[in-house]
């Protein structure tokens, strides 16, 4: 079952990449599409873990980026005074810590769904996707 999974998120990824115009929204998708077969992949997920898993990978990625879109400075530094760099700080501070705690209420529902060892692999898995999406950006950019 877990490749089916695999193969339909290859599939759904080819099928991307085939019909992109180099929007950015379908790159986006595409990326998405290829993320979820890796990790997938990499962690051994069976279906019905799989099932259970990315709706909360996705639901603690998304706590992610709303949080650090909200911890860029509305000003450049150089322009702030001393208490609204405070005041930033204490801000970025208080995000970060709610990382934290979205991270833990991930773990603590994610290790119901799935054994804590992959789990523990998530980290170096999602650093490993990283890498290869940057070597593939960075052979693209040298062959244009």
């Amino acid at each position: 079952m877990k490749k089916l999974i695999v193969s339909i998120c290859l599939i759904a990824f080819t099928t991307f990449v085939l019909s992109a115009q180099g929007g950015k929204e379908e790159i986006k998708d595409r990326i998405k599409a290829k993320r979820v077969a890796f990790i997938t992949d990499k962690l051994n997920l069976s279906s019905q873990e799989a099932q259970l898993f990315w709706p909360l990978y996705n639901e603690l990625k998304e706590k992610e980026r709303a949080l650090k879109k909200d911890s860029r400075p509305s000003n450049k530094l150089e322009e702030m005074t001393d208490q609204e760099v405070e005041q930033f700080l204490e801000d970025r501070l208080d995000k970060e810590e709610e990382l934290i705690a979205a991270k833990r209420e991930f773990f603590k529902e994610a290790k119901q769904v799935m054994p804590v060892k992959k789990l523990a692999r998530l980290p170096r898995v999602e650093r490993k996707f990283k890498e290869m999406v940057l070597q593939h950006s960075r052979e693209r950019r040298g062959r244009n």
